[in-house]
């Protein structure tokens, strides 16, 4: 959390300013320029600060400065009459980031509820002591108590806050210690503790708001509320005589007695004082309530209405509905115009015994109900209430009910208590304004109706009781607490009409003493010491529990105030005694422990459930300090608390007033107003693509920034019914209107440690029918040259839903754009794809149809076979030759011989002849013959063989050879198998001469017209003749 008000937007420099700015921001009394070097912090009239300049020495030169995070507002600067002289159409942005200002760091400046945040990153690797912020144009830099720098100047200080480290591991915040550190000459660093260097550090200084309210001797806070525009309104008691006043008109600008009354209005940021005035006579007169009639642009908007009890006779009164003060204490209700300097109207109501009006609420038109005690039997009593018992005093005190118009007249004044003491101490009105009440009573016979606990369980109990809008009827009443002693303080209901209840106990859970708290509470046990505090939730009905927890240490807890938000998330706000006070989130500049010696304020929220704290803070000085009321704005943004302080070191930043005035110090209070601001992410992101047809799957991207705290979840809602918590997740979505788009609304929320954002982007996705591609012909065949069987073939668009436009493509090469009906004249036979390519407004859808189209001609038949002559049984295979595709065969080998309407066939002849062999080919576009004649040619066979007369002997070997072929040959040929062979024409006998030995194999081949045939070896056998030698004798 950080305190503050309204976004900052960050301006491009584009002539407006000194062309050395590059980037400016505008809040609130200070004028920041963004330079290539660093920044100038300038307030030109605010009389706070005149010029700090902030630089970084060592930084790397060529830093890149730019905006991120591009807003949709544009800024215009119209400088006089000269048109030529405006800038306009500048472009804003949510931040300003000096990349790689060292290297591995990165500065990022941001603006969010008026808070300027900087934020160094420093990447994996990079050292944090390298950063170095040289100030310039002060006086003195220094420290206060909560460790923030101060930055004095001549004319007023800059207050910086604490400086926050932390790191994100394992998607947890780990913090890491760090602070500031001044060296010479108007420098200062950061010293960081021990962290993990493998992972980014973010060093996260941050500016609050928070502010003493009060003069020279007591002054205490007691009621708070906020206006629509975030002025922050505040009411209670003072002694002092020099009360801060604004420089405008003042309705009563002293104080009249012993204690009066003040009310005061700050500016949303805090610094400037709108109004304040005192309020009182001349005795004793209390605040203790205030509400503000909302919607500031309505001339009743903005006016305060003021309850409390004065003893004064001459109390400020205006219009009075009770213009006489009988006795003792009495109520008073003002309401003050919208300016603070006057009365609308101002009225005493009471009897003769004393009565307090200690809360306050507006109904819906801002007509008030104020609640509060009383003594008095002759309390002004409007109306008949249902029990009667409302109707009169039934013991001393009892609570009250009034009900006022926006004249200040009295419509509805009843009274509400038993046999005993009962006090209403809490107020609050849900949406048709049922009127609901919380206090303390001890009354036996308090009037409970349809409730949760309809008998006493303990001495003094809370109670809670729901009216009507009128204030005169019971809905339901029960009893709260244990056997000990339990208060109810304060009172608020959400959207949904559930009831919250917040107060203080001594009540165990334990059986003795059963203070009712549920199994699932935050805090099921009681803390210890004197009180704890607690906050129950009951369910509509008033008859159950919701949630109830206690919330408390070892030591006294009490809680004052509560306020619940629209996510039904409850803040309560009182004081602790407690060192083991709950605390979450509370780095600096708020407390995770108790700093002074005796009591300290607290802020607490809890989660809608009670289950868990969201956050948790002490808040405090040294003395005694105590929050009293809280106020807040409907989506929890905002969170405001007043109460009182002793301390000189209670927390302040921004403060309209820096230092505590009470005099003399400790003895004396001074009222604070605390306004905290929570940094919710805020939600961004695109998809991709955007439009297109069903089923479209569309890629999310989370765009969304966070403060100082990360985004932990997010959930997306498709608009389809479908969500998922993904950071960047995938969808598909699916069109179920077959005839038109449907368009669909993506939300996004994403959830930080402060809260949520939200972005919804209405119509995002478009999402188109699915868009079916299709197509029909006339026909799927047509002829070249033929005009009963053309070659103009007409496409149909078939396509679901109607496309906006067509892609023909014909196979051919050629295509068309032409439709819905398109005829193409195919002019070369072959068979064709077809696609079309359907052209819808969020997409496209091609369908191709595969061979779809033959385009033929009348076919020319031919064929050749293998072989085409040769021995029988001759086999053959037949194959087609044809031109013009076609798609049936007859085959005459002759006729007499057989047919095939194969395409490729084959046949085998079994007599010798010359056959004629015919092919009638057709397709759809006609049938041509081929005939050829005498085409396979048949013979007898041939067998070669030959005899020798000797296969062997000595060489030179003669053998003679002689042919025993069967069939006629015309050709003989002869492979002697030494080298040599001879052809011959006729088959007579031969000699041949083998003159070298060795071993021989002879073959005879024979062929004629029809074939050859090859014989088996002969092997002749050649020998070397033997030498013979003669000796005589």
């Amino acid at each position: 959390m950080t305190s503050g008000n309204l976004p900052i937007s960050f301006m491009e420099n584009q002539g407006q300013v000194d062309q050395s700015v590059l980037f400016l921001a505008d809040t609130p009394g200070l004028l920041i320029y963004f330079t290539p070097d660093g920044e100038i912090f300038y307030a030109p009239s605010s009389g706070k600060i005149s010029a700090v300049s902030v630089t970084y020495p060592g930084s790397n030169p060529g830093t890149i400065v730019k905006g991120s995070d591009l807003l949709t507002g544009k800024a215009n600067f119209l400088y006089g009459q000269d048109s030529n002289a405006w800038v306009t159409n500048i472009p804003t942005y949510r931040g300003v980031t000096y990349e790689n200002l060292y290297d591995g760091i990165t500065l990022r400046y941001t603006g969010i509820n008026n808070i300027l945040e900087r934020e160094f990153v420093v990447e994996p690797g990079a050292d944090p002591d390298g950063i170095i912020m040289q100030y310039a144009g002060h006086e003195r830099l220094s420290f206060n108590d909560l460790g923030g720098l101060v930055v004095s100047t001549s004319i007023g200080d800059l207050i910086e806050g604490a400086p926050v480290c932390y790191q994100m591991i394992d998607g947890e915040r780990v913090n890491v210690a760090c602070s500031y550190v001044i060296g010479e000459s108007g420098t200062v660093s950061f010293s960081v503790g021990a962290y993990q260097k493998g992972l980014p550090l973010i060093i996260d200084p941050v500016l609050d708001f928070s502010t003493y309210y009060g003069g020279n001797s007591d002054d205490s806070g007691e009621g708070i509320a906020l206006d629509d525009l975030g002025n922050v309104y505040f009411t209670g008691s003072t002694l002092s005589t020099n009360l801060p006043l604004p420089n405008a008109p003042v309705f009563q600008e002293h104080l009249n007695g012993t204690w009066d009354a003040f009310v005061a209005k700050f500016s949303p940021d805090g610094q400037t004082l709108i109004y304040a005035t005192y309020l009182g006579g001349n005795s004793t007169d209390k605040a203790t309530g205030i509400t503000v009639i909302q919607n500031t642009s309505l001339p009743s908007g903005g006016r305060a209405t003021i309850c409390g009890y004065t003893e004064s006779a001459d109390f400020p009164l205006w219009n009075p509905y009770q213009p006489t003060k009988w006795n003792k204490t009495e109520v008073f209700v003002t309401r003050l115009n919208a300016d603070g300097d006057g009365l609308i109207w101002s009225t005493y109501l009471g009897g003769n015994e004393t009565e307090e009006a200690r809360a306050i609420a507006s109904r819906s038109g801002g007509a008030p109900v104020v609640v509060g005690y009383t003594s008095s039997g002759d309390f002004p009593r409007l109306g008949s209430g249902d029990p009667t018992s409302m109707d009169g005093l039934s013991g001393a005190p009892d609570a009250f009910i009034a009900r006022f118009d926006n004249n200040g007249v009295l419509q509805t004044s009843l009274f509400l208590g038993g046999t005993g003491a009962d006090y209403a101490n809490g107020v609050a009105l849900d949406a048709v304004d049922r009127i609901y009440i919380t206090g303390q009573t001890d009354s036996l016979f308090f009037p409970t109706r349809s409730g949760y606990r309809m008998t006493p369980p303990g001495r003094i109990n809370a109670f809670v009781t729901k009216l009507n809008a009128a204030g005169d009827t019971i809905i339901w009443s029960t009893y709260l607490g244990g056997s000990k002693d339990d208060f109810g303080m304060a009172i608020a209901v959400d959207l949904y009409n559930y009831t919250y209840v917040a107060g203080y106990t001594n009540s165990d859970p334990e059986a003795i003493e059963l203070y009712p708290i549920s199994p699932t509470a935050f805090q099921k046990t009681f803390g210890g010491g004197k009180y704890d505090g607690f906050v129950t939730k009951l369910n509509t009905d008033g008859k159950s529990l919701n949630y109830s927890t206690y919330l408390g240490g070892l030591l006294e807890d009490r809680i004052y105030g509560i306020k619940v938000d629209n996510l039904s998330e409850a803040y309560v706000t009182g004081f602790t005694i407690s060192d083991n006070f709950p605390t979450k989130y509370a780095d600096p500049p708020f407390h995770n422990a108790r700093d002074g010696l005796v009591q300290d304020a607290f802020l607490t929220e809890l989660n809608a459930t009670g289950t868990g704290l969201l956050f948790s803070t002490y808040w405090g000085g040294t003395y005694y300090d105590e929050a009293n009321d809280i106020a807040i704005t409907p989506d929890g943004l905002n969170i405001t608390i007043t109460g009182f302080t002793e301390s000189f070191n209670f927390p302040i930043h921004n403060a309209y007033q820096d230092y505590l005035a009470a005099f003399p110090p400790v003895r004396r209070t001074d009222a604070f107003v605390t306004k905290i601001v929570k940094v919710p992410p805020i939600a961004d992101f695109d998809g991709v693509p955007t439009t297109g047809c069903s089923p479209l799957e569309v890629n999310f991207t989370d765009n969304s920034t966070s403060g100082p705290f990360p985004i932990t979840s997010w959930l997306w809602d498709f608009g389809d019914g479908n969500t998922s918590p993904e950071q960047n997740p995938v969808h598909i979505y699916y069109n179920p209107d077959p005839v038109n788009a449907t368009n669909f609304t993506v939300n996004l929320s994403v959830w930080n440690q402060d809260g949520m954002g939200f972005i919804s982007k209405v119509n995002y996705t478009t999402v188109c029918p699915a868009l079916i591609a299709d197509f029909h012909t006339n026909k799927t065949e047509g002829c070249i040259d033929n005009a009963t069987y053309n070659s103009v073939i007409r496409f149909f668009d078939d396509t679901t839903p109607a496309p906006v436009g067509r892609f023909w493509d014909f196979g051919d090469g050629t295509n068309s754009t032409a439709g819905p009906n398109v005829n193409h004249n195919y002019t070369q036979p072959g068979i064709y794809n077809v696609s079309l390519t359907a052209i819808g407004t969020c997409c496209n859808n091609t369908t191709t149809k595969y061979n779809l189209i033959t385009i033929g001609q009348v076919p020319v038949a031919d064929f050749n076979a293998t072989p085409a002559k040769g021995f029988l049984p001759l086999f053959v295979q037949f194959n087609d030759n044809s031109s013009g595709n076609p798609t049936s065969w007859e085959w005459r080998f002759p006729l007499v011989e057989g047919t095939s309407t194969e395409q490729n066939p084959n046949h085998t002849y079994t007599l010798k002849d010359n056959y004629t062999v015919k092919l009638y080919a057709c397709n759809f576009c006609g049938c041509s013959w081929a005939n050829k004649t005498n085409y396979i040619k048949v013979g007898d066979p041939l067998i070669a063989g030959f005899t020798v007369n000797k296969t062997s002997g000595f060489a030179p070997l003669k053998v003679g050879f002689f042919n025993d072929t069967i069939g006629v040959p015309d050709i003989w040929f002869w492979d002697f198998g030494d080298g040599t062979n001879e052809t011959r024409y006729d088959n007579a006998t031969f000699v041949h001469i083998f003159e070298e030995e060795g071993e021989y194999n002879v073959t005879l081949n024979v062929s004629n017209f029809y074939g050859y045939d090859v014989s088996d070896p002969v092997t002749i056998t050649v020998g070397e003749r033997p030498t013979v030698y003669y000796i005589p004798g």
